[in-house]
């Protein structure tokens, strides 16, 4: 097993094969962030190697998108290197943005693909948000996505399903295993490359099991109105059931 750093610096090379760009999530970020009032500046947090956020400066918007891993941003700089596209990646904490961008900056702010939790803590995630707020402009939009850990306690589930890609030899495995304090979980993942020698990468981390009624709150408490929560980026309400849990509210 390789440490959580060298193993994102080894995913980051098949990121686009594991998780391909949907355009439905797209279609979903594009759609809430048009009516932000006063321009159109948005924040990526957690770009991975940056799929939306050059997607949505293809759009015409200006976007800003951070990662915590070199290797992500460095590919996603790569991408966009011989572009005139209104994107700027930098290595970034999230609980740092405050010290990189001006308050009230930021038409628009998305962190998806379940990145929020991967703080240590609650308080954090309460930090985190918080920064947001100072950055976007009044009547910004935030949009955040996490897994539904509702569903994965009440159920007990232990298996996200399997992704596959078989053309690139790629299979990507993810599995939970509840701590004894349920305040974590342990989330396992398993990448194996089959391309004549297979290679295989597992890597374990820690994730906080944020409930969607105390990302409500948090939201709430922080300032932001009107929240309403999704099941699906197709746009479908919220149930228990839901596998994510898509959270969208503005200032």
């Amino acid at each position: 097993m390789i440490n959580k750093m060298g193993f994102y610096n080894q995913f980051a090379s098949y990121y686009n094969d594991v998780f391909p760009l949907s355009v439905e999530k797209l279609n979903f970020l594009s759609n809430k962030f048009t009516d932000t009032d006063d321009g159109n500046k948005i924040l990526d947090i957690g770009t991975a190697t940056g799929s939306y956020a050059i997607a949505l400066a293809e759009e015409g918007y200006q976007v800003s998108a951070v990662d915590l891993n070199h290797e992500m941003i460095k590919l996603a700089r790569l991408r966009v290197v011989n572009s005139n596209l209104a994107v700027n990646f930098k290595v970034a904490d999230m609980l740092k943005l405050d010290k990189l961008y001006s308050e009230n900056y930021f038409n628009g702010i998305y962190c998806i693909g379940n990145v929020l939790v991967h703080l240590d803590t609650k308080k954090d995630i309460k930090k985190a948000l918080g920064i947001m707020a100072k950055l976007l402009k009044p009547k910004g939009v935030v949009i955040i996505q996490i897994i539904n850990y509702q569903r994965i306690l009440k159920n007990n589930v232990t298996q996200l399903p399997v992704i596959i890609n078989e053309d690139k030899g790629i299979t990507f495995s993810r599995r939970y295993l509840l701590e004894d304090s349920k305040d974590k979980i342990r989330f396992i993942t398993n990448l194996s490359i089959d391309k004549g020698v297979k290679n295989s990468y597992q890597n374990t981390i820690k994730l906080l099991p944020l409930l969607p009624d105390e990302l409500l709150d948090i939201l709430g408490e922080i300032g932001f109105q009107d929240v309403k929560l999704y099941a699906s980026f197709s746009g479908e309400g919220f149930n228990e059931q839901a596998v994510p849990c898509i959270a969208v509210g503005r200032l």
